[in-house]
This record gives C-alpha cells, sequence and structure tokens, in this order.
C-alpha cells in the first residue's frame, strides 16, 4: 500500500495505491488464489472541487482441479464499485441472484 493522500477521508490531493494478494492453500478444502490491484489519484480543480480518478482490477482462479466459490467472486454495482445501480446488479446471474465473476476492471471519475 502506498498513500500520499492529505486525508483519508476526504482528499483533496495526492495518490493511494494498494496490491492484495490472497491463497487458501491445504489443508484448505477450498483452493484458490486472488490477486486486485487498486489506485485512486486526487488533485484540486478550484479551491471548493476535486477532481478524481479511481481504477480497479482483479483475478480470482482455483487450482487443483476445484473452481473458485461463488461468494468469493467479484461483485459489481452499488455505492461502493458503480452508485445509480443496484447492489451486485452488474454481472453474471443464476435464476435472478448474483452470482459474481472470476474477473474485475472498473474506472471511475
Amino acid at each position: 500500500t502506498f498513500d500520499s493522500r492529505n486525508s483519508p477521508i476526504f482528499p483533496t490531493n495526492g495518490f493511494y495505491g494498494s496490491l492484495a494478494l490472497k491463497a487458501a492453500v491445504p489443508p484448505a478444502k477450498l483452493r484458490w488464489y486472488k490477486a486486485e490491484i487498486k489506485a485512486d489519484y486526487y488533485h484540486p480543480i478550484t479551491s471548493w472541487l476535486t477532481g478524481g480518478l479511481s481504477g480497479r482490477y482483479g483475478f480470482i482462479n482455483g487450482y487443483g482441479g476445484l473452481s473458485v466459490p461463488f461468494f468469493n467472486n467479484f461483485y459489481m454495482g452499488g455505492p461502493t464499485t458503480l452508485p445509480g445501480y443496484q447492489t451486485y446488479s452488474l454481472g453474471p446471474q443464476v435464476g435472478g441472484y448474483p452470482v459474481g465473476g472470476t474477473r474485475e476492471l472498473l474506472f471511475n471519475a
């Protein structure tokens, strides 16, 4: 993680970046690995307006002949990913229920 923002709650200037690597390994019954990279950039446009760019990419894969359980997948839609869309409303669904995906790519401005 790298953080040069001037405020973690309401930043007006700076950069935040993180890389997360996770894995479920034996003796766990589930076997998967997951990587996610995130970046946010903030820059003041005027004394009362800040511009921001945000991006995120991630993937998850199973190994050892096992698939990824749906609850570890990526989900899109809602206030933390795409405001204006219902929570988890974007992406694969089975029987009308979201099951998430094994990849995510998101850009916000």
